[in-house]
């Protein structure tokens, strides 16, 4: 059984075995194109599916079309409308994970590639991580993280992802579960897909957004939360390896991994190598706060059910 019923193509609501790319598009080619993860929570007591930040991430979604020099004729109105159509025409009741994509997949564009876009919107119902509770392995990747020199790292661009994706093959070939990558100062980036916290003496750190890091919506979400619910200060700077050992707790975020422990790096131990309770509170606020359990934050949540 598909994951999903219907999808959204420019507009329209159409079956997904319908939704097709085109295998000589530059999308399929060369990777030309730009996407954005977005979550929809199901919150049962209210009946209610809530998306979270929905503006803020189709917002940059048009910004890394800009960058990608892609043809911008979307306004934000539209997309939003086309997010929350997909969901009402799957009639989900749980929580799910979105896909907003916008490829340059005309068969006929050449190189460099220029032309028409075709925005996509799908989803899939998203279970709960296993892992949340007891925390991840990770090893520190022999990959390292483009530098903004090379790709635009700053934003989602389906290019960009094949770095992280070697960088996770290699941790589980390795018998780790994630992987950290050091950008090409050496210093900590993020990890695949995800970025990066510790928590030492009592602070948050994490690699600052010069750090070739993707500029996250989630990150920025949870040092506000750090700062309002849990009374932790945030600090935003170059992060060295060796960091991560000394640290009491530590964890990957971003809109699929939420707050994800890592509870060992490189086979060494972080803190106890348990979840540690900075962690586990801020799991608890994040998650509060996008299933719209606490009144906190209500901009942040975008009703799909009226």
């Amino acid at each position: 059984m598909a994951d999903t019923d219907y999808m959204v193509i420019n507009g329209d609501v159409v079956p997904s075995a319908d939704a097709r790319v085109h295998v000589g598009s530059p999308a399929v080619k060369y990777g030309i194109g730009v996407f954005e993860g977005i979550r929809g929570y199901w919150n049962d007591a209210e009946q209610q599916m809530y998306v979270f930040r929905l503006r803020d991430h189709l917002a940059r979604l048009k910004q890394s079309m800009k960058i990608l020099r892609l043809e911008d004729s979307y306004d934000l109105d539209s997309l939003e409308n086309w997010v929350l159509a997909m969901i009402r025409a799957n009639d989900y009741r749980t929580t799910v994970q979105m896909r907003v994509m916008v490829l340059l997949d005309d068969p006929s564009t050449g190189r460099p590639a220029t032309g028409p876009v075709t925005a996509y919107v799908m989803a899939n119902p998203c279970p709960p991580h296993p892992f949340m509770e007891t925390g991840l392995s990770a090893c520190t990747s022999s990959w390292s993280r483009p530098d903004d020199t090379a790709l635009p790292v700053r934003v989602k661009c389906n290019a960009n992802y094949v770095n992280g994706r070697l960088a996770e093959l290699e941790a589980r070939a390795g018998g780790y579960e994630r992987a950290i990558l050091l950008n090409g100062r050496g210093k900590v980036a993020e990890g695949p897909g995800a970025t990066f916290f510790i928590i030492r003496n009592g602070q948050a750190i994490t690699p600052s957004v010069t750090s070739d890091i993707l500029e996250s919506i989630t990150r920025e979400t949870l040092m506000q939360l750090l700062t309002e619910q849990l009374d932790v200060a945030s600090v935003e700077r170059d992060m060295d390896r060796t960091e991560i050992y000394a640290a009491e707790e530590a964890f990957l975020c971003g809109t699929f991994a939420e707050v994800s422990p890592i509870v060992s790096l490189d086979g060494l131990d972080i803190g106890d190598g348990t979840v540690g309770p900075i962690t586990r509170k801020l799991q608890t606020a994040y998650a509060d706060v996008v299933h719209g359990t606490v009144p906190d934050h209500v901009d942040w949540r975008t009703p799909v059910y009226v």
